[in-house]
């Protein structure tokens, strides 16, 4: 064999194995890009749940006529006051909603109601009912997640309520048939919300109420709480992810065919320049 010949069969081997492994190199390459869109695809196609957690507060105090009797002002919950001894009662709302995630939206409209209803005994009847709106109904908006807190204080004028309600028991002759009840409400709708696939949102909607209940018309007065609030216990809303996935399984089946067609391609190559004994020349011509 000649050195010529020697020399071409040298080259004809170098780039035969360059042409095989940029095959390779181009056959993984598509390989790793396939795995990256499964792996994507199954991480967005997944729902993520994001916890959250709701409580709510009330607390109040009493602040009472100059009297002799007592020295304390004012007074805190848990006591019975005397009727004719209270001036005014300061209640304290307090609502916080706990989100896992920052990326959650929150729509929410808050305001506190004041109600004077008198009802009869035996039937629980509303005979007489008066309300007004004592903080008045506030939207908002909140971009991101985190901690939403709502604080409100309100204080009032007990000895106006209660000359309203003596008024109208007197005037009808109404005493041992009607009871009669101030009842201060705080209310608060929440609605979070998170992008589906779509573009469309995911919602989450609460509503609750907590409410100061001060007995008026009577004697001696005992305040009592009721309430839907929350409990403070978690709960979840379900997200979807906002991207759609489904382009991505396209984007790997598409990528497999390709992966697929460039083995067969590497494979014929590697079978059809296999055997050492034919005209390198001619190969050296085909590999150019």
């Amino acid at each position: 064999m000649s050195e010529a010949e020697k020399k071409r069969r040298a080259e004809y081997q170098l780039k035969r194995k360059k042409n095989i492994w940029i095959q390779v190199a181009v056959i993984l390459t598509v390989a790793v890009l396939i795995l990256v869109s499964v792996s994507a695809y199954f991480q967005l196609s997944k729902v993520y749940y994001i916890k959250y957690s709701e409580s709510s507060e009330l607390n109040y105090n009493v602040q009472l006529k100059d009297n002799d009797f007592y020295d304390d002002q004012p007074l805190g919950p848990g006591h019975t006051y005397v009727n004719e001894l209270v001036d005014k009662i300061t209640a304290s709302f307090k609502y916080t909603l706990d989100m896992d995630d920052n990326d959650v939206e929150y729509d929410y409209v808050y305001g506190i109601v004041t109600r004077l209803e008198i009802k009869h005994k035996q039937s629980g009847n509303v005979i007489y009912a008066s309300e007004e709106q004592t903080v008045p109904e506030q939207s908002f908006y909140k971009a991101s997640g985190g901690d939403l807190k709502i604080v409100e204080t309100v204080t009032l004028d007990f000895v106006a309520y209660d000359r309203e309600a003596c008024s109208f028991i007197n005037t009808y002759k109404l005493e041992n048939e009607v009871e009669a009840t101030l009842l201060l409400t705080f209310k608060v709708n929440v609605e979070s919300h998170c992008e589906t696939q779509g573009g469309e949102s995911v919602r989450a909607s609460n509503s609750y109420f907590k409410t100061l209940n001060i007995p008026v018309a009577v004697t001696t007065v005992s305040c009592y709480e009721t309430s839907s609030g929350p409990d403070g216990a978690h709960h979840e809303i379900e997200c979807p992810s906002p991207i759609n996935a489904n382009v991505l399984k396209t984007v790997a089946m598409v990528l497999a065919c390709v992966d697929v067609v460039l083995a067969g391609v590497l494979v014929a190559f590697i079978f059809l320049t296999r055997n050492n004994d034919i005209n390198y020349a001619i190969k050296v011509r085909k590999l150019k």
